[in-house]
């Protein structure tokens, strides 16, 4: 049953060249209306067919780097499988690896104080966030939580209640769950803030008139205090609980509705024109400001040159 899904997924995906080839990638709204049609096409979920396809996806660029590394039968029969499904995707994913490592090669970090007069701030915090989520950076998922959840209360539409939900509690509860593991080396005071921060979390909504949320946020901070207060069963939970319910899967669907939120923000913070930017303020505030910049114009050269580079090397890839 698993391996006809993902055979049909991999051929319905396989139609839609939106979502593995960069060069026809037309934003989220193409995306996401390509996703609906496979889902309705193979009677799953949208959200079963793009963590499957992820997981396709990364089980076929690990094979095939067992493959240049393996010698023999055994490790060719051990990848041929998922390579002899996803073999016609190469071509897509050695080009974007490519050209990603020939811009990173090109191009060092800047100084953030460059990268600020080309980026707006919201813009530049949302990207720190991003990065974040792309890296699984569960250290720091508190502070996306509260992103995610300071952003949706002032554009509800980006995210429906569930998804607002399930991120927002999810990104806490492993964070949680991360530092009780660890919990040798982590003070227990710092477990019980983030436990306190986890259930003070405001996510009453008009859509969950029975209190269901608050009733598994309650279930989730119980499970925590017994699992501080007793040894046996906090091994139990992360030998046996803890790979089903907060393992790849969970961190997937953290992954997939991370990756939903930040491309609608970022459809919903275009960069503004210049004549966009005038019309909002009167810009003979800005005098002594320009005059401050212009005596020291290194940032601006620097991004400047930054960008002639990135052009030069664009035209070069066409």
């Amino acid at each position: 049953m698993d391996a006809c899904f993902e055979q049909e997924l991999c051929e319905e995906v396989r139609r839609y060249p939106q979502l593995y080839d960069s060069s026809k990638y037309r934003g989220h709204r193409t995306t996401s209306n390509a996703w609906q049609q496979i889902a309705q096409t193979l009677g799953r979920s949208e959200l079963t067919c793009r963590q499957k396809w992820k997981c396709l996806r990364d089980r076929y660029v690990k094979a095939k780097k067992k493959l240049k590394g393996a010698s023999g039968k055994a490790g060719r029969s051990a990848t041929a499988y998922i390579i002899s499904m996803l073999d016609w995707l190469s071509g897509f994913i050695n080009r974007r690896a490519t050209e990603a490592t020939r811009t990173l090669l090109r191009y060092p970090h800047l100084p953030l104080s460059s990268v600020r007069l080309l980026v707006p701030p919201l813009r530049l915090m949302s990207a720190c966030m991003w990065q974040v989520a792309q890296e699984r950076n569960v250290d720091q998922y508190d502070k996306l939580a509260e992103f995610i959840m300071l952003v949706t209360e002032m554009v509800p539409e980006l995210l429906d209640y569930k998804q607002k939900t399930q991120l927002i509690l999810g990104l806490r509860a492993r964070l949680i769950l991360e530092l009780l593991k660890m919990m040798d080396e982590v003070d227990c005071k710092a477990i019980q803030d983030h436990l306190n921060s986890f259930q003070q979390t405001n996510l009453m909504h008009e859509e969950d008139p029975d209190g269901e949320v608050e009733t598994s946020k309650s279930a989730f901070v119980e499970l925590v205090q017994t699992l501080l207060e007793d040894q046996s069963k906090k091994k139990k939970f992360f030998k046996e609980v803890f790979p089903v319910q907060y393992g790849a899967c969970f961190d997937k669907t953290l992954q997939i509705l991370g990756w939903e939120f930040f491309h609608r923000l970022e459809e919903f913070l275009p960069v503004p024109r210049f004549s966009q930017v005038c019309s909002m303020f009167d810009i003979s505030s800005l005098d002594e400001e320009f005059e401050q910049f212009l005596s020291d114009p290194e940032d601006l050269k620097r991004i400047l040159q930054h960008q002639q580079e990135r052009q030069k090397l664009t035209k070069r890839l066409c």
